[in-house]
């Protein structure tokens, strides 16, 4: 197995006294099964490969980052109390009302219209029918860009 591994006995016997290593001990000798250790083995060398490659980061930098993160949460809580920001969930949820809102006096205009003729609260009943139709396809293309203060133009 040694020379199949193209490894001394003695580096084999090290890997076998890793934690984790698929390994049976009957007293003083040493059971290795071939193909469950090779391939332990690989696993274990990519993963320390994987390790070296990744940047590294000073504890003080980790305490740093937590510390910044933390003082952002706390920062995002205290606006909310206030008011000043609103969560995506409360946004969509206002949204919504307001756009039920909108359809429900879209559908309600033709009637208001009606004592002005049958031809006219068709064409009011057509028209809000496109308008609904058109809200129904609301898409985030219309809302503006993050940083961007004017509103995306409406498809015409």
């Amino acid at each position: 197995m040694a020379q199949r591994l193209a490894m001394t006995p003695q580096a084999i016997g090290l890997w076998c006294k890793r934690p984790g290593a698929p390994v049976r001990v009957d007293g003083t000798r040493v059971w290795v099964a071939d193909g469950p250790f090779q391939r332990w083995r690989e696993k274990e060398l990519v993963a320390q490969a994987l390790k070296d490659l990744a940047p590294g980061v000073s504890l003080e930098e980790a305490r740093t980052r937590k510390a910044l993160a933390e003082a952002e949460i706390i920062e995002i809580e205290v606006a909310k109390k206030r008011g000043e920001i609103i969560t995506i969930e409360d946004s969509t949820s206002a949204l919504g009302v307001v756009l039920d809102r909108v359809t429900t006096l879209v559908r309600g205009f033709p009637s208001r219209l009606a004592h002005l003729g049958e031809i006219v609260e068709e064409a009011a009943e057509a028209e809000a029918e496109l308008i609904i139709a058109e809200l129904s396809e609301f898409s985030e293309d219309v809302l503006p860009v993050c940083g961007d203060e004017r509103p995306a133009e409406a498809p015409v």
